[in-house]
């Protein structure tokens, strides 16, 4: 995951039960995510619509979110990705999502 992400890489969360939230480095969830044991959330998306514009790009995307064990989707929303293209390829630098329990629609596996 470090990888695709630029080093000062940060996520917004922009929506939920308790409004926007502040904005997170994006290191802190990919330690947490590599720290996981066990079964991991079921997280989908379905039909990115990608934006270019010479070093920068954008990807939209409605996605679903399963924890482990259940079969109800827990959250839906957005997620957007900004990148930037340097010299070390296309690296994320933003990710903004929103997030809501209820209206969410299955995507298909």
């Amino acid at each position: 995951m470090r990888s695709t992400v630029a080093s000062s890489a940060t996520f917004m969360p922009v929506g939920g039960p308790t409004g926007p939230g502040t904005p997170s480095a994006i290191d802190g969830i990919i330690e947490r995510t590599g720290k996981g044991t066990g079964p991991g959330n079921d997280e989908r998306i379905e039909a990115p619509e990608v934006q270019i514009d010479e070093p920068l790009a954008s990807l939209w995307a409605y996605y679903t979110l399963t924890r482990p064990g259940e079969t109800k989707i827990g959250t839906c929303g957005v997620n957007m990705f900004l990148l930037r293209k340097g010299p070390d390829g296309w690296k994320i630098f933003q990710i903004a999502a929103t997030s809501r329990t209820g209206g969410c629609r299955a995507i298909a596996k």
